[in-house]
């Protein structure tokens, strides 16, 4: 089996890397195939569309009963929002909150789908997060390598926010 020449750190931040948690926390021999699967069927892709030209598109995952969260950028002002279910359904969506600081938004989605189960990070924890390619979901490992503290821009460009977060090492290809 051939390493990918791609493993790096990859640097999430706290609240948006609990998205991809799925199975992680104190486990030290949890199913791994099982802390995937739970990554993708909790996975959604975003899609907002408003005064833009072209529709934003981004990713979330159910974190509580009929809750999404995701990242504010891709739905502040959106006059229509969607996702995209692990099933390939696309389904209306609401925003019911949103922090433009730092960056997040909490959708209402009337599916029942089990949310990410929630877990806790430390150095040397090991969990999934989901990423889209070619618009399929796609759940990849990774270890937590250090705590680190995030100076990050707020969604509106006036300003900036410190945040807790993780450097992450996980192989992308």
């Amino acid at each position: 089996m051939r390493r990918s020449d791609r493993r790096g750190p990859l640097v999430a931040l706290a609240a948006v890397a609990a998205v991809g948690l799925a199975g992680c926390g104190d486990r030290d021999h949890h199913d791994e195939r099982g802390s995937h699967d739970s990554a993708l069927a909790a996975a959604v892709q975003v899609e907002a569309a408003g005064c833009q030209a072209a529709a934003s598109i981004g990713a979330g995952s159910f974190i509580a009963e009929e809750h999404v969260v995701t990242v504010a950028h891709v739905v502040a002002g959106a006059r229509h929002v969607h996702v995209v279910l692990a099933d390939g359904r696309r389904v209306d969506a609401t925003v019911v909150a949103i922090d433009r600081r730092k960056d997040l938004a909490v959708l209402h989605v009337e599916e029942d789908v089990a949310p990410l189960r929630r877990g806790s990070m430390r150095q040397g924890t090991a969990g999934t997060f989901t990423v889209y390619r070619d618009d399929r979901p796609v759940s990849l490992p990774f270890e937590a390598t250090a705590a680190v503290t995030i100076d990050a821009p707020d969604i509106d460009g006036t300003g900036s926010s410190l945040r807790s977060g993780y450097r992450l090492s996980a192989d992308v290809e």
